[in-house]
């Protein structure tokens, strides 16, 4: 019985094909754009966050979620401004 068998490549032919075939060197030159560009973007981030916290924007984390729920005006305006709106809605 005759198996046909792939002919057997020595390793460095293996190197050679692989270096020829392969984008790598196009790849890896992107690194030197990218590696900059992502300490710029990093030094960037890290100046906002220092200007957030510089400013006062995390002192109060949890008044703006219970002001939501906190009605600013007593019901008897609202229902005086309910009442104007309707006027308002008339005129026109």
């Amino acid at each position: 019985m005759d198996t046909m068998q792939p002919p057997e490549e020595t390793p460095s032919s293996l190197c050679t094909l692989i270096q020829h075939d392969s984008p790598a060197p196009d790849l890896m030159d992107i690194l030197y754009l990218l590696i900059p560009l992502s300490l710029v973007f990093v030094v960037v981030i890290a100046y906002a966050f220092l200007w957030a916290v510089k400013s006062g924007q995390f002192e109060d984390m949890e008044g703006p979620a219970h002001r939501i729920l906190m009605d600013d005006e007593p019901a008897s305006l609202m229902a005086e401004s309910a009442a104007q709106g309707k006027s308002d809605n008339n005129v026109h």
